[in-house]
């Protein structure tokens, strides 16, 4: 999808509508929602891919400009107050969705690492050592 789970959501409601929406996009969801033994990161990720399959990409917008089109990214902005209120809109299209606050989001992707929090400590002591440390008291 290209905007918040909700909208995405909102958008397979309407597809789903329609006439000719094919059911066989939702199958796998629906087997994974439906199993005896219920996988939540598998439901998610089939979730994800019914709402991405039937989210049609945007639309071109044809210019009426026929010159070398413009591209914007983060990287064209120079450092001053009249270009930093495009910086937001600039971003979002360079990052796209981004979704804060997932639910055990932790537990569901390293959860299974073991010694997860060890190793972690240990590259950060890493980073910290040396004549010029990647992280210094930050």
């Amino acid at each position: 999808g290209r905007g918040t789970l909700r909208s995405d959501l909102l958008g397979l409601i309407s597809a789903v509508a329609s006439a000719d929406f094919d059911f066989g996009r939702v199958k796998p969801l629906r087997k994974s929602a439906l199993a005896d033994e219920a996988d939540d990161a598998l439901i998610w990720d089939q979730v994800y891919n019914a709402v991405t399959e039937s989210t049609p990409p945007p639309r071109p917008v044809a210019s009426s400009i026929q010159q070398t089109p413009w591209l914007r990214n983060t990287s064209s902005f120079a450092n001053s107050s009249e270009h930093r209120k495009y910086v937001d809109d600039v971003l979002k299209e360079e990052l796209g969705p981004m979704y804060v606050g997932l639910r055990n989001f932790h537990e569901t992707y390293f959860g299974d690492v073991a010694d997860l929090e060890t190793a972690s400590e240990a590259f950060f002591k890493q980073c910290q050592e040396g004549s010029n440390p990647l992280f210094d008291e930050g």
